[in-house]
Formats: C-alpha cells, structure tokens, sequence
C-alpha cells in the first residue's frame, strides 16, 4: 500500500462537463477524487500539504505596461472548491493558514479553513460579478490575483 508520501502515487479522477444545446441548472456541482504526492512536502517529523489543487486565476495578472483596453468577462460566475483532507490517527495539526478575503464590486475571493473532526476543510468562493473590467479595474485585479498567489503558496503542516 502507498503511503502519503510515496513520490509514485499519483491518481486523477476527472470529469468534464460541456453544454451542448442542454439545458443546464443555473446551479450544478462537479466532484472528483484525486490523490497527489506533489502537493505534500516533508522536513524533519513535519508534514506540509498545500490543499489548493486548482489554481484558478494564478495566472491571470494585468499587464498595465501594455493593456491599455478594457477586458471581457465571458459570464460571471461563483465558482466554490472545497478540498477536505482526513488527518490520520496518529497526525496533530502544526498550523492551519489563516482565512483570507478581498473583496471588490466586480470581484472577490474568500478562503477559509474548519477543522471538523479527523478532517480539515478547504473552502475556496471566487466570484466575477461583472461582463468587463475597465482599465480602473486593472491595480484592483493585481491587487487580488498577489493575494490570491500568497494563499494558493499557504500549507497546512502536521507532525506526528
């Protein structure tokens, strides 16, 4: 049996969705397993795990040198991830990052950890309220999208 940190266990299940001429609920919900060593880290007796497993927006920072129009949204969305991760027996938590938001009218992020029982919750709500950001938008962007990248680089340690 594989353990955690058995740098050969790597396992997606995935599951896509695609609207073709289908009516589609204004509310729907997609669930994947996966297991993933590239996400877990030793030194010494700690563990770290970094629970973001989609990086959404990472890599979507401004360029205000050269953008000099505003930029179309295609459709606003709330988009909500939750990760739960099952803390062994035999583990205690080190550190649980804290929980982060930014919030603007156009666009926010909040991410939150819960310790429920043997289990810690990621819970990650990015929303695009608008069709368009004006290039008064673009600093505000940035803003979030640096926020956004110093949580997605956060980890949960253990030690046992």
């Amino acid at each position: 049996m594989p353990t955690l940190l058995d740098t050969s266990v790597s396992h997606y299940l995935n599951y896509t969705i695609q609207q073709e001429n289908v009516a589609v609920p204004s509310q729907f919900s997609v669930s994947y397993t996966c297991s993933s060593t590239s996400f877990v880290k030793s030194s010494g007796t700690d563990i770290f795990i970094n629970l973001h497993i989609d990086k959404k927006l990472a890599t979507e920072k401004i360029d205000t040198t050269r953008r000099e129009t505003a930029i179309s949204i295609d459709f606003p969305s709330i988009t909500i991830q939750e990760v739960t991760l099952e803390i062994p027996p035999h583990w205690h938590i080190n550190f649980t990052p804290p929980n982060r938001t930014f919030e603007h009218e156009k666009f926010s992020f909040h991410v939150s950890y819960r310790n429920v029982g043997t289990k810690i919750i990621l819970r990650k709500e990015i929303t695009l309220r608008s069709l368009t950001l004006q290039k008064s938008d673009f600093l505000a962007w940035n803003t979030m999208l640096e926020e956004l990248t110093k949580t997605y680089q956060e980890t949960v340690s253990f030690y046992e």
